[in-house]
């Protein structure tokens, strides 16, 4: 009988494993027969509005490169176009993921919107934000979606502008236009379809990925005398890269997983959940607690939002993208006044020392992108934006920001191995006996005297979970 545990197993740690030298007849360059693109259509309807849920099962004989894996749509949005009516950045759309292989749960994914535009805003560099992540309904910070007519003539374009720059895409997700043709690549939103290794949906016959949209209100974003009502998705499908083996080698691989004797297989995934702490006031010293249960919890991001804007009726307010500082790192403060965030998990600070003020961005670069300076373009937050506060009203609190361009997100790393390319699967912290992750925030005052306001934290915990098959079963621990 073969040990199922998650330290055993032959793992598939590329496309094509580098040695075949005991699979008869095979080799590198044959292992690999051919890779087709699949397309598939939802098991509801090809047209889906806000909270729906759209089903995709994906049963194929091959191998499937997740990596691969983009989802299409035509998103409309139906309102009164007065300059600014527009989806939210990003796959504002998209509130819950669900991901389950054979009916185990592999991933569920709550506020996956919010988490995505966290890891986005920390690690895609301009020119990616600028250029690829266009086609996945990103604007808000991108000035060279305007046409001529908007971009003017006596100004420069300027990239945190966010009521010029949302111009655009309330053009693009206009009904007269037929809606913005968005292609969303699930890497994206979830670290499941970020995985190097072939998923083997040969023996794994059934991953079913299930989309939960978001409400009207929190996805939607209007300035001035614009209202939008509501938002609807068509043409919906999936589109993924199925490769099919040598023969031999999927031989080789059919004795591993069926076979009582052999060394079964076994996959990391990397996958999120969120939660929300306790809505508190800015000005002083905050605790909250979320928890999960993780033998590898290997980061956790946090972020601040005004609990007046979270699930408010009107669309003036885009929270699915704002993430105001609240005071943590106001500008010209220090000592005392200046914010500081530390973790307590299972007996233990993270880091020793509170994180403090901009030293804060740091620790929170090298969580989403590794050593400081390893990845020089991680991430589109700057000194402004990181310290930026705009209120519940959508007023602006801080000299020199612009409105709804905040991006205070401060995140830890709790892996051992930081920023290596041989990173190790098995990884982080074991939080599995006690769940709880407290978390500390200390805000100062804001600025130009702005009373306090109550700010509800929202907390995305990354963690790795291990699907093995052997024996003839599939089993998902972690």
């Amino acid at each position: 009988m073969p040990n199922p545990s998650i330290h055993s197993g032959v793992k598939l740690s590329e496309v094509v494993p580098g040695s075949l030298d005991h699979v008869s007849g095979v080799t590198s360059s044959t292992a690999l027969v051919q890779r087709k693109r699949l397309r598939l259509v939802p098991q509801t309807a090809a047209t889906a509005n806000p909270s729906d849920i759209i089903n995709f099962l994906i049963q194929d004989p091959g191998m499937l490169d997740l990596q691969s894996a983009v989802f299409h749509a035509n998103i409309v949005v139906t309102g009164t176009n007065n300059g600014v009516c527009t989806l939210d950045d990003g796959p504002s759309w998209l509130r819950q993921l669900v991901v389950q292989v054979d009916g185990q749960n592999l991933e569920t994914q709550d506020r996956v919107n919010k988490c995505t535009n966290m890891e986005t805003y920390m690690t895609a560099s301009s020119a990616l934000y600028n250029r690829a992540l266009s086609f996945a309904g990103y604007w808000k910070f991108n000035p060279d979606l305007k046409a001529p007519a908007n971009a003017g003539t006596s100004t420069a374009p300027v990239w945190c502008d966010i009521s010029a720059n949302a111009i655009a895409p309330s053009a693009f997700y206009a009904t007269s236009t037929f809606g913005y043709d968005v292609a969303v690549p699930l890497g994206l939103v979830s670290h499941v379809f970020r995985s190097e290794k072939m998923f083997p949906s040969r023996f794994a016959n059934n991953l079913l990925i299930q989309m939960q949209l978001e409400a009207a209100q929190q996805a939607l974003f209007t300035l001035g005398t614009s209202s939008a009502t509501t938002y609807q998705l068509t043409n919906i499908y999936l589109e993924i890269d199925s490769v099919t083996l040598n023969p031999a080698f999927t031989a080789f691989l059919q004795d591993a997983v069926m076979d009582a004797n052999g060394a079964g297989l076994v996959l990391p995934f990397n996958t999120k959940i969120s939660a929300q702490g306790q809505s508190q006031s800015n000005n002083g010293e905050n605790t909250f607690v979320v928890s999960r249960a993780s033998k590898n919890l290997r980061r956790v991001a946090v972020v601040q939002q005004p609990a007046a804007a979270l699930g408010a009726a009107g669309t003036t307010y885009p929270e699915v993208s704002t993430f105001p500082s609240a005071g943590f790192n106001t500008r010209g403060q220090s000592g005392q006044l200046q914010g500081q965030i530390q973790l307590y998990i299972a007996g233990q600070y993270y880091p020793l020392f509170p994180c403090r003020g901009s030293a804060a961005y740091w620790v929170a670069h090298q969580a989403y992108n590794g050593h400081p300076l390893t990845d020089c373009d991680g991430g589109i937050v700057n000194y402004r934006t990181w310290g930026t506060t705009t209120d519940g009203t959508g007023g602006v609190v801080n000299t020199g920001g612009s409105s709804f361009s905040d991006q205070w997100i401060w995140a830890y790393d709790l892996s051992k191995m930081v920023g290596s390319s041989d990173g190790l699967e098995n990884d982080g912290v074991d939080s599995t006996g006690n769940a709880q992750l407290q978390i500390t925030i200390k805000t100062g005052p804001k600025e130009n005297g702005s009373a306090a306001e109550s700010y509800t934290p929202l907390v995305e915990m990354l963690g790795t979970k291990f699907l093995t098959l052997a024996n003839g079963e599939l089993t998902i621990q972690g």
